[in-house]
């Protein structure tokens, strides 16, 4: 009977231990999961906050520079080859074109291999400078004849209704019309001369912005589909100074950056992420550097910067993979930086995943990408429409 007793109680204490092993289990994966769900919160609390702050300052910079000038300036054109006269023999045979330069805009020629150039003024009212160099004279109103200071006192002539004119160009070179061109309708894009592109279209070409003194890595940019889909829909985009992001599958970084730094390059798995919007890194590359202004090198997959272009840049196919480019402040204060994708002849590509092309709003792809304690991507999409 004692023994009988002796067993029954170490079966009892045998289902006690077993039963405080399987509720500290249970415990213990509940605390496990509760510490999951409050990471989850926390990530998805700082992606959340990251793209609210950063949409909201690039809305911001986006209003700056379509907002920056009131008006479509129309006032002035270049006088034709045929109006301009040098010591009265008419110089039909210069071609004019009008430039800008810090906010100069001016029209030139040559003559007898010296440059001319005929400056308007601020308000690109009236010319008010000739420049046959190294003589400049002055200009007034009315008065279309002048005499350089040369040895053989040169004339200039030109008459007074050549360039009292539209020409379909916006004279201050600012038409805060989320394009590239100087004017648009439905038919017909209208390009400055010379190639140039007013700042509306800057920062759709650029990521410029600031990383804080932290102890990890700050997305700067990352395509995929949806920030690619978003670009193509951008009837703002359709020019032909710039391309748009999958055109070319041969794109090289250009990064401007004032401190010292680690950078962090990883190219996804572009299917994975189509199929069940999972990040899968196919390789990932670290560097760092200095402040400089560099193209991103590339030597057997070793990375290096350069000054100029090489012909051995690390090429970017934006056409077949997705990449994102971190960025890791490595001294105090605030690392700025600027970062662009361009051909090696200086051709830029539209990279930010916006639509500004409607008349009303703004619509936005933003993301963000977190790297968690054991480096994991940890990511958030969403579209964002903002009122113009």
């Amino acid at each position: 009977m004692k023994k009988n007793k002796k067993a029954i109680v170490l079966i009892y204490v045998l289902f006690l231990v077993t039963l405080t092993v399987i509720f500290s289990t249970i415990v213990l994966n509940n605390n496990s999961f509760l510490f999951n769900i409050t990471h989850y919160f926390d990530y998805d609390s700082k992606l959340y906050s990251n793209i609210d702050s950063d949409s909201k300052i690039l809305v911001d910079i986006n209003r700056e520079v379509n907002n920056n000038w009131n008006w479509f300036t129309d006032n002035v054109s270049c006088p034709q080859a045929w109006t301009i006269s040098m010591s009265w023999s008419t110089v039909a045979w210069f071609a004019w074109t009008t430039l800008i330069n810090d906010g100069e805009v001016y029209c030139s020629w040559s003559y007898l291999t010296y440059s001319l150039k005929l400056t308007f003024n601020t308000w690109t009212t009236d010319i008010v400078q000739a420049e046959w160099w190294p003589y400049i004279t002055s200009l007034t109103t009315w008065v279309w004849d002048f005499v350089f200071w040369d040895a053989d006192t040169t004339l200039i002539d030109f008459s007074a209704s050549a360039y009292l004119s539209g020409d379909w160009y916006d004279d201050d070179f600012d038409s805060d019309n989320y394009m590239a061109t100087s004017t648009w309708n439905t038919s017909t894009w209208t390009y400055y001369l010379d190639s140039y592109q007013d700042d509306d279209v800057s920062w759709r070409k650029t990521i410029f912005w600031y990383v804080a003194l932290d102890f990890w890595y700050k997305k700067v940019f990352w395509n995929n589909s949806r920030t690619v889909a978003i670009i193509d829909e951008n009837t703002n985009n359709n020019d032909n100074l710039n391309i748009k992001i999958w055109d070319v599958d041969s794109w090289v970084l250009h990064f401007d950056i004032d401190k010292p730094y680690f950078i962090k390059l990883v190219m996804f798995n572009k299917n994975k992420y189509i199929a069940t919007n999972e990040l899968v890194s196919l390789w990932t590359l670290d560097w760092s550097g200095l402040a400089w202004i560099w193209y991103l090198q590339n030597n057997a997959w070793v990375l290096s910067l350069s000054g100029w272009i090489t012909w051995n840049e690390y090429v970017f196919d934006f056409l077949n993979n997705d990449y994102a480019l971190f960025i890791k402040n490595n001294w105090t204060g605030a690392l700025l930086y600027q970062v662009t994708w361009e051909t090696t002849t200086g051709t830029w590509i539209y990279i930010t995943p916006i639509d500004d092309s409607d008349s009303e709003i703004v619509r936005y792809i933003w993301n963000e990408i977190l790297l968690d304690t054991d480096s994991r991507f940890v990511a958030k999409q969403t579209e964002l429409i903002y009122k113009k």
